[in-house]
């Protein structure tokens, strides 16, 4: 990374930047201050990793995939079989880390610290690419504390992978269609073939590219050299996805780009419920006919949205209605914080657009493209990381309008002689006053993230009690993770029919949190908290946090 000084006349006025001493010499090249910015995001982000008491969720499967892998397994799941859902680049590097480390739960909150941090070197490019560098720094300031991303940057997900080489990507594209040199397709290649490994959605880019590519040889009449960098570009991104793609057919028996499965999220979203709810676990939990299976894993193994899109297109309009309503009227708070979206319009709109402005707007307009696609299955959060980061140089450019106009409006009113000082208390209170929150928000983002540490300790308990390798049933597979056994999904039915699964599973314990029983399984309820007796197939052989809110109980299924 080149240090650059700012040499624009905006920035000569930007109090963080180009201040000189009395012998001339800059005190903060642009290189210094976001070398700065990167470090305090690795202190936010390592604070709030610290904070979380365990994994869950998909945490789990990472971490599992990311242990086998180093274990020379391929990539299994925490089920034991062979995954194709999730991708491989993420829990690799978590591998490779935890071959040094020892620890797989360690390496992957340092994978997602490191490369959370280091997000912040593509947006500030292209923010600089874009609107300068002023613009570049703020825009990656706001990264620093931005909630979604301090929240992603301190989890075991591959979105802070996956953002930091798809943005790398979208910058060095930007060069490739300016300066059409075959190490811009070299550079675009490698990132955007990252990328494609920590999420098979970067596919979307390969296309994006190649029309643009066309459309400016088209303008430019320059299609040899473009042709040659463009090519580079293919070749390189093959080279490296080429081998997974490969795996994928291995494992499905068809060519497809994805192994991600669309089925459940759709059949959600079609139903308008929220992953974890109560009535998502009544709908998709449930079990078939023959109680051999949960109903989630018999929905299909479609990995194509535009299947669903081409085939049933009335559903496909009422899901994205749905989604697109709630993320307008629930989620969009998680997404990006409310407080922001008008600098983000004062950046957009604030001053007319020439031909120069329009073009860099409509490229970064395009690489957003996919997230309209995300509205047709389910609007998390997360998935909207790449985009938020993409917005984030819009919002400094409202920032930045915002500061020329408080310094114009103070030279006016007490002189350009004056004005100076003032220039800098401003720019402190709008720092102090756009950065603050979002650093408070994202301490209360982390601090809300719903734990259940009894797990946690049941699985540990589990793991002396019973010993690896034992099959759990459970809500979600943290307890299965933590004794080293395997997890089996704990179904919404009746007790009876519980048991029958429970035996064709071949389950030897069950897992889960008192509250979560009478809340999420009223049915299972009745009976296995019956003081009475009445559920002779399970025996409680232990309970974590008796008497508390985290109390989990343990359950020995008696074959």
């Amino acid at each position: 990374m080149e240090d650059e000084t700012v040499a624009s006349d905006e920035d000569i006025k930007n109090p963080l930047v180009n201040q000189k001493s009395d012998n001339n010499t800059t005190w903060f090249t642009s290189g210094r201050i976001l070398l700065l910015l990167i470090l305090a995001a690795l202190v936010i982000r390592i604070a709030a990793s610290l904070a979380r008491p365990m994994i869950m969720l998909d945490e789990v499967s990472y971490a599992r995939l990311a242990q086998n892998l180093a274990n020379g397994l391929g990539l299994l799941d925490v089920t034991g079989h062979t995954s194709t859902y999730f991708s491989p680049l993420y829990p690799l590097i978590i591998a490779a880390l935890g071959l040094v480390a020892g620890d797989y739960v360690f390496a992957g909150y340092a994978v997602s610290v490191l490369f959370g941090s280091l997000m912040l070197i593509p947006v500030y490019l292209l923010g600089r690419e874009m609107a300068g560098v002023r613009v570049g720094l703020l825009a990656a300031a706001l990264l620093t504390v931005l909630p979604l991303a301090v929240d992603l940057g301190s989890t075991l997900y591959s979105e802070s992978v996956y953002v930091f080489f798809l943005l790398m990507a979208i910058f060095f594209a930007w060069n490739l269609l300016n300066q059409q040199r075959f190490r811009c397709g070299v550079f675009t290649g490698v990132s955007l073939g990252f990328a494609y490994l920590a999420n098979p959605g970067a596919v979307f880019y390969v296309i994006a590219i190649v029309v643009l590519a066309i459309a400016v040889a088209l303008r430019r009449h320059r299609w040899r050299r473009l042709a040659g960098s463009t090519a580079v570009f293919l070749f390189v991104f093959m080279v490296i996805a080429a081998p997974y793609m490969l795996f994928l057919h291995h494992e499905l028996g068809r060519w497809t780009y994805s192994g991600k499965y669309v089925d459940s999220n759709v059949s959600t979203s079609s139903k308008n419920l929220r992953l974890e709810s109560p009535e998502w676990e009544r709908d998709l939990l449930s079990l078939t006919d023959d109680n051999h299976e949960v109903i989630q894993n018999t929905l299909g193994s479609s990995t194509d949205l535009s299947a669903f899109l081409l085939k049933q297109p009335k559903m496909a309009a009422r899901v994205f209605v749905q989604q697109a309503f709630y993320l307008y009227s629930k989620a969009l708070p998680d997404v990006l914080p409310l407080w922001l979206l008008p600098l983000l319009g004062l950046g957009l709109f604030s001053r007319g657009w020439n031909r120069r402005r329009a073009v860099r707007v409509g490229y970064l307009a395009l690489m957003m493209v996919p997230l309209v696609l995300i509205l047709f299955m389910y609007a998390t959060p997360r998935f909207f990381i790449p985009f938020v980061a993409i917005a984030l140089i819009w919002v400094a450019e409202g920032w930045q309008r915002l500061q020329e106009w408080g310094g114009e409006t103070v030279a006016l009113c007490f002189g350009e002689a004056n004005a100076e000082k003032w220039r800098r208390a401003i720019f402190i209170s709008l720092a102090i006053a756009v950065l603050m929150p979002l650093l408070i928000f994202s301490a209360v983002t982390v601090a809300k993230r719903g734990y259940h540490p009894g797990l946690r300790e049941a699985g540990e308990w589990l793991e002396g009690y019973a010993g690896k390798d034992t099959r759990i049933m459970n809500r979600e597979s943290s307890s299965a993770f933590y004794s080293g056994g395997i997890p089996v999904f704990l179904p919404y039915a009746e007790y009876d029919r519980v048991n029958e699964y429970a035996h064709y599973q071949n389950v030897d314990y069950m897992v889960i949190t008192r509250q979560g029983l009478v809340d999420n399984r009223p049915e299972l309820a009745k009976r296995l908290l019956d003081a009475g007796g009445g559920h002779f197939e399970w025996k409680l052989v232990h309970t974590v946090r008796p008497g508390t809110p985290e109390e989990t109980l343990i359950y020995e299924f008696e074959k």
